[in-house]
């Protein structure tokens, strides 16, 4: 058992347990016979203990109760209790303070010494309760596996505690909404549009709660986690949804879903209802705590392209929110300008280019204004339209890129009257720690006009060596004749 950590709230005040001793001829049936001890918001899971620190005796009428044991030197000599001097005629030695000893008094001097006397475990039982049957009439310590001591009571005839250790639901500082990238929680990364990201939601369950001014805990009924995209920037994959109660998989049958406008609902029931007494569904771990873990991936739509995708998560149960200090997360997107010009630097049309990442051509969405192109994203595999491979430009954006070392543009087709770039590759650098890329510009030389009838063109250098020829020829006949 843990050390003990404070003591619960809803003690029964020593002056009542203790000072009102009673003796065997006292007005009265006096009986040893037994009650109970029941906890009624326990936790499923939890251990619970009651160690009888003394016997009693009970006296119907009077409604008195007398401690007493057989071995006195089992309190030690530090012990806030006093005894008799002598035993009675069946060996037992009574408590016989004046002045009963403070609750203060009694922790500190159980601590450490508690587990040394006779326990009984609690049962857990419907209704969130824990019994311990029944047990002889005495003064018991009451522990909890949550770790901290619940009381220190009798019961004569019967008491009913709560165990005053349980603590809200929370977040803790690595819970929350977080993408998943290389195994690593972040709250922030990069993509592609059409890319796959997955994310996770972590927060800890209670079975029990005291709502803020509320005297007795209530059972938690269901738990609601809602997460909402801005914009319509992703599309969830239901398909991967998963949700994990203390590292256990539920079954599609332990949880209901929606996903309607970029929200996704998720309820959880976390009791069961039989003859209108609510019981736990869920066994609580160390401290009370029930980790839960929701898991899904999601498509980067095209509505985030130049943008960001993001989304926010809110966790209640039974309708009062948690806080939840990392709620939200960003998935960004980047872009880069690209034009094509002479060695002027004017604007060429009808040039044609291929986007691609490593080997692979990036299919793309054409983005129209006005009737003209304008711009280019990357095709998110779910839009409407069909993808192309095909950059015409002009002057447009490319975006919906993801963040890395480059992309590169190869040069298919050249604008009319202008020689192919000889180097067809220019490539899109991500600047440093800024996190954009450079805007391309690919510059293009005219070509050689090569122009026919009516033009000079090459025929004057046809014509003129065709004339050397024939000239050569015969001066070369002519000086073979005077030889002979």
């Amino acid at each position: 058992m843990k050390t003990m950590r404070k003591v619960f709230a809803m003690l029964m005040a020593l002056s009542m347990i203790l000072a009102l001793a009673i003796t065997a001829n006292a007005e009265g049936e006096t009986t040893t016979e037994g009650g109970s001890i029941v906890i009624e918001n326990g936790t499923k899971g939890i251990e619970y203990k009651a160690y009888k620190i003394f016997d009693a005796t009970y006296n119907t009428a009077t409604r008195k109760t007398a401690y007493r044991t057989k071995d006195t030197s089992a309190f030690g000599t530090d012990s806030p209790f006093e005894f008799s001097t002598t035993a009675d005629s069946e060996g037992w030695y009574y408590v016989v303070n004046e002045t009963a000893p403070t609750i203060d008094q009694v922790k500190t001097w159980l601590e450490g010494k508690y587990s040394s006397f006779e326990s009984t475990d609690g049962v857990f039982e419907a209704g969130n309760k824990i019994n311990f049957g029944t047990l002889p009439f005495g003064y018991y310590y009451i522990t909890s596996g949550l770790g901290s001591v619940v009381t220190i009571d009798n019961n004569t005839p019967n008491a009913t505690l709560q165990d005053k250790n349980e603590s809200s639901p929370f977040v803790d500082e690595n819970g929350g909404k977080h993408l998943i990238v290389d195994d690593e929680k972040v709250s922030e990364t990069d993509a592609a549009v059409g890319s796959t990201v997955s994310y996770q939601i972590d927060f800890v369950a209670k079975n029990m709660v005291q709502e803020e001014g509320a005297e007795e805990y209530k059972t938690v009924e269901n738990y609601t986690i809602t997460d909402t995209n801005e914009g319509g920037t992703l599309s969830i994959d239901t398909e991967t949804l998963k949700v994990f109660v203390n590292g256990t998989e539920l079954g599609s049958d332990a949880y209901k879903y929606t996903y309607t406008n970029s929200v996704l609902t998720i309820n959880i029931p976390w009791a069961e209802e039989t003859d209108d007494v609510l019981t736990s569904i869920y066994a609580a771990g160390e401290n009370g705590n029930i980790p839960v873990v929701v898991t899904y991936d999601a498509t980067v739509l095209a509505a985030a392209a130049g943008g960001s995708a993001k989304n926010t998560v809110t966790i209640a149960y039974d309708g009062k929110n948690i806080t939840v200090p990392q709620d939200d997360t960003t998935v960004n997107t980047y872009s880069f300008n690209l034009e094509k010009v002479d060695n002027t630097g004017a604007k060429l049309e009808g040039a044609e280019f291929t986007l691609k990442d490593g080997e692979t051509a990036v299919e793309l969405i054409a983005e129209m204004e006005n009737d003209a192109i304008v711009a280019y994203h990357v095709f998110d595999g779910k839009e409407e339209g069909k993808p192309t491979t095909k950059i015409v430009a002009g002057a447009v954006v490319v975006k919906g890129l993801d963040y890395k070392d480059s992309y590169t543009l190869t040069e298919t087709k050249a604008p009319e009257g202008y020689n192919m770039k000889e180097d067809a590759t220019a490539v899109a650098q991500a600047e440093g720690e800024t996190k954009a890329y450079s805007d391309v510009s690919v510059v293009n030389q005219q070509g050689v006009e090569l122009p026919s009838t009516g033009g000079i063109g090459t025929t004057i250098f046809t014509v003129v060596g065709a004339t050397l020829m024939i000239g050569a020829a015969v001066l070369f006949v002519t000086k073979k004749r005077s030889a002979i």
